[in-house]
């Protein structure tokens, strides 16, 4: 199963789960978070760290939760933010920044491994740039990446990048504009489908309501293919797909309200499939986020207030039929209000990211991350039932030759894979160690087979 570019094998236990905050003495906040192939996390916000004001802020932590290095830069005085992070397929980092500084609208940072940084690019409006807003981007199985943008807070545009933080080319996403009244893009996105890009908008015009526009493109943009303009009306909301369809999950929450408004739409049909509301009363939803699953279930986050209470992230996780599977709330260690913005879920567990602060110490606010069994707990590994499925590579990093902690029993299979999930290394042994020479310094995962039980481990080649 491919998640995010990497190759994961569904049953294996990776770590265990935890809740835990990070950042530094000032104000920190999460924004979003990338799984690696070593199967650690890339977490992204802002701090205000270096001067008072919001910088970008990206650090990575194992798999059970070890912070091992962080990065905090931004130009004296604005704000700076990374809006998409991406792992390449030499295990470098790449950061898409919005920058607010003086005529400069994007930076692209790549940090190696390690977190040095490798360059660290700024793309100026004097030097012809548009003024936009990243909303975000997507890794292409040939090594390009895709981002998303709004240009003049009126136009919809993609452009695609290289790995080393070049402009390939930009386009004009030809969204439906239904009167001459348009006025402004309040949400866009974009998501990759088994066949290409479908791009979202959803645009306010005049008194009108909003209208959500949606386009599909081949990998390579329009270029006379696969175009195809739906257009329906909506309130301000937030669109994601299920993963796997031809469909997608609109919602939204009002401020303060218990209720979240959902719509099930095919892109096929150009239909809407199924439309309600689901109660969480007497809970009060302050915020929403949610990710579409495979076989239709939905994962959503962000933050209630339960009566008589203060503030907490929340994980809501329904059903094909948009019933409740559970509902918990979460709050770590010293804080006592927290919100999640972004959830990802993979074979073994659920991640989410946000903040979390106290209110009697102003500034105390750190970056939350969670990760959370299937079910929304959170447990050691010794609970989880496949707690067998995971080995050790020995040493790590190496340069020529890793072991596991394993003795086989007869013959083992082995398969070394990427970042990008592709399959480099393949073959059979009787003995406990693999030559590695041959792969060049990187980030991999190593699949084992033996005696009829599947493991995994990440290592990294020097």
């Amino acid at each position: 199963m491919f998640v995010g570019g990497l190759l994961l094998i569904e049953g294996f236990a990776q770590s265990p789960y935890f809740m835990k905050t990070f950042g530094t003495s000032e104000k920190d906040y999460g924004f979003d978070f990338i799984r690696t192939c070593d199967n650690g996390y890339v977490l992204s916000g802002t701090s205000q760290k270096i001067d008072g004001s919001s910088d970008a802020y990206i650090l990575k932590i194992d798999s059970a939760g070890n912070e091992k290095w962080a990065w905090n830069i931004g130009f004296s005085g604005v704000y700076d933010a990374p809006e998409y992070i991406v792992e390449t397929t030499d295990s470098s980092i790449l950061a898409f920044v919005t920058s607010a500084a003086a005529n400069t609208h994007l930076r692209i940072v790549k940090l190696n491994y390690f977190g040095s940084v490798l360059f660290d690019t700024s793309y100026y409006q004097s030097d012809g740039f548009p003024s936009f807003d990243l909303t975000n981007g997507h890794y292409l199985n040939d090594g390009r990446i895709v981002t998303t943008v709004v240009q003049s807070d009126t136009l919809l545009k993609a452009y695609w990048w290289n790995q080393f933080g070049d402009t390939l080319f930009s386009e004009k996403i030809n969204t439906y504009n239904k009167t001459a009244t348009f006025l402004s893009i309040n949400r866009s996105g974009s998501f990759l489908s088994d066949t290409g890009i479908v791009f979202y908008m959803d645009n306010t015009q005049g008194s009108n309501p909003y209208y959500i526009d949606i386009t599909r493109t081949n990998f390579n943009g329009l270029n006379g293919q696969n175009q195809s303009h739906n257009n329906f009306e909506a309130m301000d909301c937030r669109v994601v797909p299920f993963i796997g369809t031809n469909s997608l999950l609109i919602f939204d929450a009002g401020i303060n309200s218990t209720k979240i408004n959902y719509s099930k739409y095919s892109i096929l049909s150009n239909a809407l499939e199924i439309s309600d509301v689901y109660d969480l009363s007497p809970q009060e939803i302050c915020s929403i986020d949610a990710e579409c699953l495979l076989n239709d279930s939905i994962v959503f986050v962000g933050q209630i207030r339960p009566v008589s209470d203060t503030t907490k992230a929340y994980i809501l996780k329904m059903d094909e039929n948009f019933s409740q599977l559970f509902l918990k709330t979460y709050i770590p260690t010293g804080s006592d209000e927290s919100y999640f913005v972004n959830v990802k879920v993979y074979p073994d567990c659920i991640a989410a990211i946000g903040t979390a602060n106290n209110s009697t110490s102003p500034d105390s606010v750190d970056i939350f991350f969670l990760k959370a069994n299937l079910n929304g707990g959170i447990t050691e590994i010794s609970e989880f039932s496949f707690e067998n499925s995971f080995i050790t590579v020995f040493p790590n990093p190496a340069s020529e030759l890793i072991n596991v902690n394993l003795l086989p029993v007869g013959e083992s299979v082995y398969t070394i894979v990427d970042a990008g999930g592709r399959e480099l290394l393949k073959g059979k042994t009787q003995s406990n160690q693999i030559s590695i020479s041959s792969l060049p310094a990187g980030c991999y995962q190593l699949l084992w087979e033996n005696d009829g039980k599947k493991y995994c481990a990440g290592f990294v080649k020097e």
